[in-house]
Formats: structure tokens, sequence, C-alpha cells
């Protein structure tokens, strides 16, 4: 196999003779070709086929997560949509009493609804723009999940420490 070399341009291989012919100056005096032709060597680029791949995994990974996110909101819909029912499950096989902050446990789970959908609107906008640019977007997914890991929590910290049986619960355990 004969490996083809790009033609030159620009004069990067020529003389310089042809060099200072080609600026129209004199030619120099010890005018003696002193360029030679460099060995062929194998591109530093990486082939297409390396980069194709890297971006078609990039695709699978940023898309399998970011649909993982969608089934996990899906799923946890019905739990915040009902919070107080959850929270008073919990309660109950923990021995903490009655849940009774019903009115901010479904307020608060309406605010778990919509931060939800809200962090994986935005978690997809940015992986879709990384992956039109072809960047690497597999982490976007993941700053997602983790973002909304820690707003849940607050979220759920906020529904039980606000009910007074907790804190009752939590006065007897310290007596």
């Amino acid at each position: 196999m004969t490996e083809q070399r790009p033609r030159p341009q620009y004069g990067e291989y020529a003389t310089p003779q042809a060099q200072a012919e080609a600026m129209g100056l004199p030619s120099p005096a010890h005018a003696t070709p002193t360029v030679s032709l460099p060995p062929a060597r194998p591109q530093v680029a990486r082939p297409v086929d390396a980069v194709h791949r890297r971006e078609q995994t990039n695709l699978v990974v940023t898309v399998t997560l970011l649909a993982l996110g969608l089934v996990n909101i899906g799923m946890s819909i019905s739990s915040y949509g009902h919070l107080g029912v959850t929270i008073q499950s919990v309660y109950d096989r923990l021995g903490y009493g009655t849940y009774t902050s019903s009115a901010l446990a479904a307020s608060l789970g309406v605010v778990a609804i919509v931060v939800s959908v809200v962090v994986w609107l935005v978690t997809a906008a940015g992986s879709v723009l990384l992956i039109r640019k072809h960047r690497l977007s597999w982490w976007v997914p993941l700053v997602g999940a983790a973002l909304l890991f820690v707003a849940i929590a607050v979220i759920m910290t906020v529904a039980v420490v606000s009910d007074p049986s907790f804190l009752a619960y939590l006065d007897a355990m310290g007596r």
C-alpha cells in the first residue's frame, strides 16, 4: 500500500531559490537546495472511526442517563404527590407517631415535582447543546442527578423537621 502525501501548498517544500523567485527577490548567492522532504509519517490526529465511536458512546451513555432520570421522576411523582402519606408510612415503621404537617407536605410535594422536572429539562437541554457541539456530555446528567438529590433532601428535611410530632419524638428521645 503506497501512502499518498498531500500536495505541498504555499511553498512549504520550496527551495530557497524558488522562494526568492516567488517573492520577486534576487536569488541567494549560495543557492543550493538545503530543504529536503521529510519522511512520510502517520498523521497525529485520531482516525475518524475513533472519533465517531467516542461520539456514539457519549450519545448512548448520555441518552441512557437522561432516560433513567426521566423514569426516576415518573416513579417519584406519586410519592411526591402524596408526600404526607409517604412520610406517615415512614413514621409508622420507625415509631415516630402521627405526621401532622399534611398541608405543608402537600405543598412541598408539588415543589419537589416542579424541581424534579425543571432540573431534568435543564439537564437535557445542556446535554443536547454539548452533543451538538461534539463535546462530551455524559457528565451533565450525573451533575443534574446530584443537584436533584440535594434539592429533594432539603425538601424532605424541611417536611420532617417542621412537624411537631417529630420534634416531640426527638425531645422524648433526648430525655
